[in-house]
């Protein structure tokens, strides 16, 4: 079920993270992007900037609600530390196939609006790119790959392309990929060298459920 955090809720969390001794905040939930909450996600990172004991705060987007309005708003933040772009696909068509949606067209233009005001983003931004198993990254030369690597010239940029996608915890399967050449990764068979980090963590869930491991909702 699809569900928004309200800004009450949201200032009340907050402040709770503050009185356990919290200072970073990271805004990405399990699924979704940050931005589809598109009348309060403005003032919520309004109030985490005036917030003194907050000291940074990161989120990842898919890019496809990140416009010119809100890089302006992002360009104006003195707290943010890190953003994480996810784009699936290397061309229009993989990226169709893969997401199945007809947003190429809108990703493509925020990410030239990202170009255009790269160097005036103070905080780093990983861009992590995704698409099939037999995709060169050092080949291709579609537009969005030349558009992807041109804003990765920049110093606070990393790009990484990664090969898999995760199944999250079984609700990705096969029959999901229609065909298409990726691997799918199932983390619960993943060698585990130490406990989860999450456990180090606490994840609020928009209801204000708290749980300590985003592994409890796979």
């Amino acid at each position: 079920m699809r569900k928004i955090m309200s800004l009450e809720d949201f200032k009340l969390s907050v402040n709770e993270i503050i009185r356990n001794g919290g200072q970073s905040i990271a805004l990405t939930p399990l699924t979704g992007d940050i931005f589809a909450d598109r009348k309060g996600i403005i003032k919520k990172i309004e109030y985490l900037e005036k917030m003194d004991e907050i000291k940074s705060y990161s989120f990842t987007t898919n890019g496809s609600l990140i416009d010119k309005e809100k890089i302006n708003f992002l360009k104006t933040t003195s707290k943010l530390k890190n953003v994480k772009l996810s784009i699936y696909g290397h061309d229009k068509d993989s990226f169709t196939k893969i997401t199945q949606t007809n947003l190429y067209s809108k990703v493509y233009q925020n990410l030239l609006n990202i170009q255009k005001n790269i160097t005036d983003f103070k905080f780093k931004l990983d861009i992590g790119l995704r698409s099939y198993m037999n995709f060169n990254l050092k080949t291709s030369n579609s537009e969005l790959i030349v558009l992807i690597k041109s804003i990765a010239e920049n110093v606070n940029v990393k790009l990484d392309f990664h090969r898999h996608y995760t199944n999250w915890g079984g609700y990705v399967t096969k029959e999901n990929l229609n065909g298409l050449p990726i691997i799918l990764k199932d983390d619960k068979k993943g060698y585990k060298s130490g406990p989860c980090a999450r456990l180090f963590d606490y994840m609020i869930l928009p209801n204000s459920d708290v749980i300590l491991c985003a592994l409890e909702m796979l």
